[in-house]
């Protein structure tokens, strides 16, 4: 009987992470605003490239798409570095880019130049390619070029995930959704940062455990600024609004509450009381009944009539 229900448990927390994937659409229109910027930038440069870097590379990005920030980096060869002072870099990109997009903006705190689309952001930053195939981009920190590690962040990601067996991706995509649908105190990036801190050294082994671990730590953690891993001297400041302190460390504080007492009641074999729990740190998202049956469905491979009887009984 608990065997059973804890895997009805754990498909309810997976399908909230299927659901937290952006849709075929919305991957669409990022890729498409990327072409878009790449044929506007033509007209003046001939030589250059894009990448999307972050949150999009990692498969962490969360639905929906509107009012997200879509890192970017828009590369050119060495040799043109002589041509531009750091600082110089980012007030030419800034005129070229508010010409056409006139609501974009210079974000300091992030060294990065936002560039409004019709239902999202890119947080763009221009960089080099070097002879080792790494990344220099300006600081603006210090007027001087600094080393983009973002590839380095995302190896680092990749083998915590493995080694996780998928679950740092499910986690972070299961805090982000928690924190759009509860409020929004916090920045996105600040909390894949404070994911990936709290578990990279960590075991777990499941979501629900990994949970409960990240809201504890996230309770003092969430009161504190991130090191940007991408990007030498930057820093990443968890709150929307910075009044948010408290609450904040609250938000966690109940999470944590909430969590563990879900995990509890689900380990004596009271579910029903577990999902009720769950539904209430994830309002509005956890699966009914009929998504869960369907989504047994689909899993066991049946078919037809013996589909129906299933999906019935």
């Amino acid at each position: 009987m608990v065997d059973q229900s804890r895997s009805t448990v754990s498909a309810g927390i997976e399908l909230i992470v299927k659901a937290s994937e952006l849709s075929l659409v919305e991957y669409m229109r990022i890729t498409q605003a990327q072409a878009e910027l790449e044929a506007y930038f033509g007209q003046y440069i001939q030589k250059f490239s894009t990448a999307l870097p972050g949150a999009f590379a990692r498969k962490t990005m969360i639905t929906p798409l509107a009012g997200s920030e879509v890192e970017m980096l828009i590369l050119f060869s060495l040799e043109a570095r002589n041509r531009f002072a750091p600082s110089g870099l980012f007030d030419k990109l800034l005129v070229t880019l508010k010409a056409k997009y006139p609501g974009t903006e210079y974000r300091r705190e992030r060294n990065s130049i936002v560039v409004p689309m019709e239902e999202f952001s890119f947080l763009l930053q221009p960089g080099f390619t070097d002879v080792d195939h790494s990344y220099l981009i300006p600081s603006s920190f210090y007027d001087d070029w600094v080393r983009y590690g973002a590839p380095d962040y995302r190896d680092s990601f990749l083998k915590t995930d493995s080694r996780l067996k998928g679950n740092l991706t499910r986690i972070i995509r299961l805090i982000k959704t928690w924190n759009r649908v509860t409020g929004g105190l916090l920045d996105d990036y600040f909390l894949e940062l404070l994911v990936w801190g709290v578990l990279r050294h960590t075991d777990i082994h499941d979501c629900t455990e990994g949970l409960v671990f990240v809201f504890n730590k996230g309770r003092a953690e969430s009161a504190f600024r991130r090191d940007d891993p991408t990007c030498t001297g930057s820093h990443i400041e968890g709150l929307i609004r910075l009044d948010d302190v408290l609450n904040a460390q609250l938000h966690f504080q109940s999470a944590f509450y909430l969590a563990r007492e879900a995990c509890s009641l689900e380990a004596e074999g009271n579910i029903d009381a577990a999902v009720d729990t769950w539904k209430k740190l994830f309002p509005g998202c956890y699966p009914t009944d009929i998504d869960l049956r369907i989504d047994s469905v689909r899993n066991s491979g049946l078919k037809g009539a013996d589909a129906l009887r299933h999906l019935l009984r």
